[in-house]
Order: C-alpha cells, then sequence, then structure tokens
C-alpha cells in the first residue's frame, strides 16, 4: 500500500474585519484559517524590509505638523540605538510604512517595538486616550531584488 502526500494549497486574503489571513487547503481535509499574528515573521538578513503599521478602525493619527514631528523624533533616536539602516520613511495620516534594512528579526522587533509604544504613550497622554493606538502587531515583507 502506498501513501500519498497530500498537496497544500496556499491562500492569503483580507477577513472582513480587515486583518490578513491565510487558508490552507489540504484536499483530504477541511479548510483551515490561520491568523496573521500566529505565523513566524518572514525575515531575510542584511535585506530591506518593508514595515507597515495601521491604525485601529483607520482612526487619524497626523492632524498636524507637530504630530509628524514627533513620531520622527521618535523614530530617529531609536534608530540611532538600534542601528537600523533605514532607505524610506512615508508616514500617512492613519497608517505608516518604512523601509528598514537589519541585521536579525529580534532586532527589526525591537525597534517597530520601541518606536511604537514611545510613540502611542505620547500620543496618548497628549490627547487624552487610552489603550492601543494600531490594529495590530506590524506587518512586514522582505524586499529582495
Amino acid at each position: 500500500m502506498t501513501i500519498k502526500k497530500s498537496k497544500k494549497i496556499y491562500f492569503s486574503f483580507l477577513s472582513p474585519f480587515g486583518d490578513l489571513s491565510y487558508i490552507f487547503v489540504d484536499l483530504r481535509q477541511k479548510p483551515q484559517v490561520c491568523n496573521y499574528e500566529n505565523r513566524m515573521r518572514r525575515f531575510i538578513p542584511d535585506e530591506v524590509n518593508h514595515v507597515y503599521q495601521r491604525t485601529r478602525n483607520g482612526f487619524n493619527i497626523f492632524y498636524d505638523l507637530e504630530d509628524y514631528l514627533v513620531y520622527f523624533t521618535i523614530f530617529s533616536v531609536s534608530v540611532q540605538k538600534y542601528g537600523v539602516v533605514v532607505l524610506g520613511l512615508c508616514l500617512m495620516i492613519d497608517h505608516l510604512h518604512m523601509l528598514i534594512k537589519t541585521g536579525n528579526r529580534v532586532t527589526l522587533s525591537e525597534f517597530v517595538r520601541q518606536v511604537t509604544s514611545v510613540f502611542v504613550m505620547e500620543y496618548n497622554a497628549s490627547s487624552g486616550r487610552k489603550g492601543p493606538l494600531f490594529a495590530h502587531r506590524f506587518g512586514s515583507a522582505p524586499k529582495v531584488g
């Protein structure tokens, strides 16, 4: 008797709640949905990573020049602290993008955690709000080529 290995088909999609999810389809089993937060982050050492974050429910975080400057100052201090190479930073009204080059996954995560946590604490203190500002932990994808 021979045992056939099943092939899995991999799909990604945005759920109705706006989070990135994945479906693994095995022809012998029912589909299983895996949330992005539970997957290991794709990372290639010393390559450029596109890092992105968006706010909860499309909440605007940058209203005037001062908001942009506060984020940029926190970002610049963290760049010096963690020694990452920044190739790009794009601050949109309700989300942001970064192009970052670093040697390992831990440094990338700690850098983004530092920038995010300090900015959220400053933002919440100045606006009188509580709780998380961003929808999920940050997303990232290596860019090669």
